[in-house]
C-alpha cells in the first residue's frame, strides 16, 4: 500500500459512522436498545417482571395539571424540611429524617408521575 493508502484507510477508520454513538456509555445504550429491539421482535410472551420493568421506567410527559401539584408538593416538603431543621439539634438523627424526607418526597412525586 502506498501512504495515501494508508492514510485513506487511517481515515475512513477514525470517522466513526453518524449513527454509532462516540462515547462508552452511549455505545452501551445503544446495544441495550437493539437488544431489547430484538428481544421485543422475537415475539416471546414477556415475563411479569418485564412487563413491570417496562412500566416502571417508562417515560411518560408530565401533565400541565401534574406538574402543578409537583410544584406544591415541592413547597409542603421544603416546608417541613425547614421546620425539621430549626426544630431539631444538627445530630445523626436529624440527618436520618431529612433523608427519609427525601424518599417520602421522591416516591410522591413518582406517584403523580405514574398515575
Amino acid at each position: 500500500m502506498t501512504d495515501d493508502a494508508y492514510q485513506s484507510e487511517a481515515e475512513n477508520q477514525s470517522e466513526a459512522p453518524s449513527n454509532q454513538p462516540k462515547d462508552r456509555q452511549s455505545q452501551r445504550a445503544q446495544v441495550r436498545r437493539e437488544r431489547n429491539e430484538q428481544r421485543n421482535q422475537s415475539g416471546l410472551p414477556q415475563t411479569q417482571a418485564q412487563v413491570d420493568i417496562a412500566r416502571l421506567f417508562a417515560q411518560k410527559p408530565l401533565t400541565p395539571d401534574g406538574a402543578e401539584k409537583q410544584a406544591k408538593l415541592a413547597e409542603e416538603f421544603r416546608e417541613i424540611a425547614l421546620s425539621l431543621v430549626e426544630l431539631t439539634p444538627d445530630s445523626d438523627e436529624q440527618k436520618s429524617a431529612l433523608q427519609a424526607l427525601d424518599i417520602a418526597h421522591h416516591w410522591a412525586k413518582k406517584a403523580i408521575e405514574r398515575n
